[in-house]
């Protein structure tokens, strides 16, 4: 779950369900009002740019291991009404942990990248390292800027 930082607004991720909730915030009132947005397969973590523009999704695929396709980052345009998904960031395989910089010009996601036990030894896409990869946020728009190569299985 990720809240604007007004307060007025949050994002929930509904893994099982592959999709990602809206909820209103009126002080001590969260309400919502039944709208999802199916943005891609077990969104695992959800964040929000500083000024509230634009929401964030990994989608970790396959119920949250590692499966050797790539997967993405939603893209969720917060300013339209109501919020819904704009584009998709292809980063690789697993993508769990997700972090937006403070000033909301990058945001980085790491990947499992079938490492750390999440998988079967002999798996194709098994891995000894997981992988960070740099995204860069530049108005409505997000590209992968690059990786590098972490310590296995990072949260």
């Amino acid at each position: 779950m990720a809240i604007t930082s007004d307060g007025k607004r949050a994002l929930v991720a509904k893994a099982t369900a592959n999709k990602v909730a809206l909820l209103d915030i009126d002080g001590p009132t969260v309400t919502y009002k039944g709208y999802d947005m199916l943005t891609g397969v077990f969104p695992y973590n959800v964040q929000i740019t500083g000024d509230g523009r634009l929401g964030l999704v990994n989608h970790d695929g396959n119920a949250g291991v590692a499966d050797g396709q790539v997967s993405t980052v939603a893209v969720i345009d917060m300013t339209l009404d109501p919020p819904r998904e704009v584009d998709q960031v292809v980063v690789g395989d697993g993508p769990e942990g997700l972090a937006v910089s403070p000033t909301g010009a990058y945001a980085v996601t790491l990947l499992t990248n079938g490492s750390g036990g999440s998988v079967p030894n002999n798996a194709f896409f098994r891995h000894d390292h997981a992988v960070a990869v740099l995204l860069k946020i530049e108005g409505k728009k997000v590209r992968k800027l690059g990786e590098i190569e972490v310590g296995a299985l990072p949260r």
